[in-house]
């Protein structure tokens, strides 16, 4: 496997042509090695839903898009593709905010994350929207693991939402994509 710093450097890549093959590679390389990431936080989502007995939630879970990867990489100038905290990401939504804070309360107390898997950090996007609106509760995990007896980390988020708050979202998504504005990255008129 090779070196944080050269997963990091893509960086420079980008930033010099938008478009390289290499830079590309590199990229499509490192979400390779999240694919077991990806399967932990899945298992995760569905231990959650089995211990609180949740009813008509919604599960959704994906590696994040190559293109999504690059424009991270050039809007947050001086981001890391190795502490990308959603190249990995996994929502859960659930009914109400009760439901949302019962899952909130079951992560945080840490019991049911299993001896690989560590809380970071919480970003709670209901009681402090972003400008844009958006609310969800984010937390990201920190999954250790080793490979030939090489010890690695690698990171993924995960966003529960109330199934309101899963539809204003999806809303804005929508509308952005037809009108052809990255709303969700802080783009287009404030009226909208």
């Amino acid at each position: 496997m090779k070196s944080n710093t050269y997963y990091n450097n893509v960086y420079k890549l980008i930033s010099e042509d938008f478009n390289s093959r290499q830079a590309h590679e590199v990229i499509r390389e490192w979400r390779s090695h999240n694919i077991y990431t990806l399967d932990i936080a899945s298992k995760l989502l569905e231990r959650i839903v089995k211990n609180l007995n949740l009813k008509n939630c919604y599960i959704g879970q994906r590696l994040k898009r190559l293109v999504s990867i690059k424009q991270k990489l050039v809007k947050s100038k001086g981001m890391r593709l190795t502490k990308m905290q959603d190249i990995v990401g996994v929502r859960l939504v659930v009914n109400d905010l009760k439901e949302l804070a019962k899952v909130v309360k079951l992560l945080q107390e840490g019991k049911i994350l299993g001896k690989n898997i560590s809380l970071v950090r919480e970003f709670n996007y209901i009681k402090k929207p972003k400008e844009d609106g958006y609310r969800s509760y984010h937390i990201t995990f920190e999954v250790t693991n080793s490979h030939k007896g090489v010890e690695y980390k690698r990171l993924f988020e995960l966003q529960v939402r109330t199934k309101s708050q899963h539809a204003w979202s999806t809303v804005v998504e929508t509308i952005g994509t037809y009108m052809g504005v990255d709303f969700k990255g802080g783009d287009g008129e404030k009226d909208w």
